[in-house]
């Protein structure tokens, strides 16, 4: 908390040094010419002098839906002790006004509020920052966390074959699917942890009017089979939204199928999903512990092979965890299966030279196939090690990892 304090402190005299400073006004003042935030951009600043109508800084993003959570946070100098109530930050979203900043604490001679956005409604949010204080100049910075990348646009990915990948954790998709009576489709691929780790996708779509509950939806396959079908959760004139939640113990490539069988209706969409699996690296030169791959937020999945000779054969893997009992979810499927590969295809993590836990081994999603997998968590925060193993003798095992809960 104490560092919290000093972090609010600081910020408050560099909004105050800028406001002494003069730096010139920001052009983002109509929600036409409003500033992108992004991961990449997760933030902004600026100056309302409140003088000749100028009262508005306005600020956009993608939002995935699907319950995705964005916390938005706003700092202001002079604070509430000029401005009372008329600074603060609206948010707009695909249906309209959706909320007005909570005040939170006060540091010094600033302010701050906040909102933490969780929706269903996936698509472009817009942050209006406005100061109505009479004659006054307020200095400002906006701050957000939970930002995705910039939305993908789906483009050419309308057969299985040409489906577009999914390698962001919390990504969004935009595209435009113009109907026909036999259907017409936009594909997704999306990376699957499995052990029954919760994610979900959204779609969002307009104009809802002319496209009933029937016509447009998305479904998730795995390979030919069907494994869930997106249900309509909100619908009003303009905009409606489907979701669907995926909770399987196989882990593995989903395909996502957007789909649109009102014939001629171009249907503008947002496909958004959260708890999915972020880009992945193809393991090579990873042999010794010194060699580990990093694995991190944005690089959850790995693929490689596995080829013992006489001893056995590894590859290794670091993370660094941040403890407090956050729960870790890992599985590798592997090629050939338990009828050739045996049980001792698998993973360790280590800290150290400790030993903390193993995969367990079962059948994969056929006879080809084989699991190992483990759910993990500790109190104790730091470097890990991940040790993929393989004692099948002199058979090579080709292997897909991945690693759900980084943060």
């Amino acid at each position: 908390m104490r560092g919290l304090v000093l972090l609010r402190a600081v910020l408050a005299a560099l909004l105050l040094a800028a406001l002494s400073g003069g730096v010139a006004l920001a052009s983002n003042k109509t929600a036409d010419t409003a500033v992108v935030l992004s991961a990449a951009n997760p933030s902004g600043s600026g100056i309302i002098a409140n003088s000749g109508g100028d009262v508005f800084r306005y600020y956009r993003f993608t939002y995935p839906g699907a319950n995705a959570q964005v916390y938005i946070h706003l700092t202001w100098n002079p604070g509430w002790g000029t401005t009372d109530a008329a600074f603060n930050f609206n948010l707009y979203g695909p249906g309209g006004f959706v909320a007005r900043g909570t005040r939170g604490d006060d540091v010094g001679p600033a302010s701050t509020s906040f909102y933490t956005l969780e929706s269903q409604m996936a698509g472009d949010y817009l942050v209006q920052v406005y100061n109505y204080a009479p004659e006054k100049t307020v200095a400002y910075t906006l701050d957000t966390t939970g930002l995705g990348a910039p939305p993908l646009q789906a483009v050419a990915n309308v057969e299985p074959q040409a489906a577009m990948p999914i390698v962001e954790q919390s990504p969004t998709a935009v595209g435009n699917l113009v109907g026909r009576g036999g259907g017409a489709f936009n594909y997704f691929d999306l990376a699957y942890p499995g052990v029954n780790w919760e994610t979900r996708v959204s779609l969002t779509f307009r104009p809802a009017k002319a496209l009933p509950d029937w016509t447009i939806g998305v479904n998730v396959y795995d390979g030919d089979t069907l494994v869930a079908t997106a249900s309509e959760a909100y619908r009003d004139e303009d905009v409606a939204i489907k979701t669907v939640t995926v909770k399987r113990f196989q882990p593995g490539l989903l395909r996502l199928q957007v789909y649109n069988y009102a014939d001629g209706v171009a249907a503008d969409y947002t496909l958004g999903t959260t708890g999915a699996i972020g880009s992945g690296v193809s393991a090579s030169g990873n042999d010794t512990p010194g060699q580990a791959i990093q694995l991190s937020p944005t690089v959850t999945s790995a693929h490689g092979t596995l080829s013992r000779l006489n001893d056995a054969a590894f590859q290794f893997y670091s993370l660094n965890y941040p403890g407090g009992y956050k729960q870790l979810t890992l599985s590798m499927h592997f090629r050939p299966g338990r009828s050739l590969a045996g049980d001792g295809v698998g993973f360790n993590i280590f800290r150290g030279a400790e030993l903390v836990s193993s995969s367990t081994v079962t059948d994969g999603r056929n006879a080809g196939e084989g699991l190992s997998y483990l759910t993990w968590s500790s109190d104790q925060p730091g470097d890990y090690s991940l040790q993929v193993f393989s004692y099948a003798h002199n058979i090579p095992v080709d292997y897909d990892l991945y690693i759900a809960g980084l943060e």
